[in-house]
């Protein structure tokens, strides 16, 4: 091998994956990005950027940049599936637009109506519309760390908070990673 050489599409692909299961968001952001640089339109960078960016929760700036993305794959790339649209809903329903959010879910049950993670968001995102005897039908079909977060967001929002907090306690792993930050914070809230 030629020393110096550059690192390729598909070495880059590898090494932002590995920086994902670690998650190590920044750097696998920083790696998807050197492929966008050697291919823009990378579908495979283009949907792990996106991927990693949902995890800001809280940055609406890396929120808007991540739906920028997956409204790209849709309209730009004819990426139809699962994966996207979900990734679309997760982006809405962070931004505050519950509504949007919810049709996307729509879309998504139409390719797996039992999945259970889009179970969970579509009884959050119902939640935070206050729209409590809908969520509540929902919960009865996740696993009980989902049920109770779930349930936990609702005792939340009627100012029963150390119900909530201890549900929520309840909802999230000893060994917790990189996805169980919003579980975590909200523990805290409560």
């Amino acid at each position: 091998a030629i020393i110096g050489m550059k690192k390729s599409v598909d070495a880059y692909l590898m090494t932002a994956q590995r920086f994902v299961e670690s998650c190590d968001i920044e750097n696998a952001i920083r790696d998807f990005d050197k492929v966008l640089k050697k291919e823009r339109g990378n579908v495979s960078a283009l949907l792990g950027k996106a991927e990693c960016l949902v995890h800001y929760v809280d940055e609406d700036k890396n929120l808007e940049d991540g739906l920028k993305i997956v409204d790209n794959l849709i309209d730009g790339h004819d990426q139809v599936s699962f994966d996207v649209y979900f990734l679309r809903a997760k982006f809405l329903w962070r931004l505050g637009r519950r509504n949007d959010a919810l049709k996307c879910v729509g879309i998504c049950e139409r390719f797996a109506p039992d999945n259970i993670e889009l179970l969970e968001t579509k009884a959050r995102i119902l939640v935070g519309l206050r729209r409590f005897t809908e969520a509540k039908t929902i919960i009865h079909e996740l696993p009980e760390k989902k049920a109770n977060f779930v349930k936990g967001r609702i005792d939340f929002l009627h100012k029963k908070y150390s119900s909530a907090s201890m549900l929520y306690r309840q909802s999230f792993e000893d060994d917790f990673t990189c996805n169980d930050v919003t579980n975590l914070h909200n523990y805290m809230l409560a």
